[in-house]
């Protein structure tokens, strides 16, 4: 398991593996499980608003922008046959709330115990105690890691990645953001 800032490069070894077996409890009730061979998947990951100032940027305005920017786009998304789904270490009732704020179209889910974290090795921080997601991105078809996008620098810009990523029909790859 990694923890603090992960190196992107550490990660490519995630595009073209198996997406792990897990199940998910989704925020709108019942089981997600994503990965399913039939369905191809967009996976983002966030740690949730309670981490707040603790650890700088993610702050329940950081999480709104991926989610409003997931939501804003769709159509789009569906139109390329992908299936959305936002993904945090924090319980349910959180996720509720946020799929009301924001007039969400796609499902968030909760992962407490972290298995997406354990069975990847994917990156996480600790705040108080407590683990949390490093914002990442995977998208999975056919039952495969095709994508990694990581870090997701700028939140609000994540969905426009993969849309962008998902119209181009590139090869399976990784797409590391570099700060400027």
């Amino acid at each position: 398991m990694l923890n603090g800032t992960a190196e992107p490069q550490a990660l490519q070894r995630l595009v073209g593996m198996p997406f792990p077996s897990v199940v998910l409890r989704g925020a709108v009730g019942g089981s997600v499980v994503p990965g399913h061979a039939d369905v191809p998947w967009v996976l983002y990951l966030y740690p949730g608003s309670d981490t707040s100032e603790a650890h700088g940027s993610d702050t329940p305005l950081a999480d709104a922008q991926p989610h409003r920017g997931f939501r804003d786009l769709h159509k789009d998304l569906a139109a390329c046959h992908h299936t959305v789904i936002g993904v945090s270490s924090q319980p349910l009732e959180k996720r509720r709330r946020a799929i009301g704020a924001h007039r969400l179209t796609h499902q968030l889910a909760s992962d407490g115990p972290l298995q997406l974290a354990d069975q990847l090795s994917l990156p996480t921080f600790k705040v108080g105690g407590l683990r949390f997601y490093q914002r990442l991105t995977l998208v999975v078809a056919n039952g495969v890691i095709v994508l990694l996008l990581y870090p997701v620098l700028v939140p609000g810009r994540n969905a426009a990645e993969v849309l962008a990523w998902l119209k181009t029909q590139h090869r399976p790859g990784i797409h590391m953001n570099k700060e400027s």
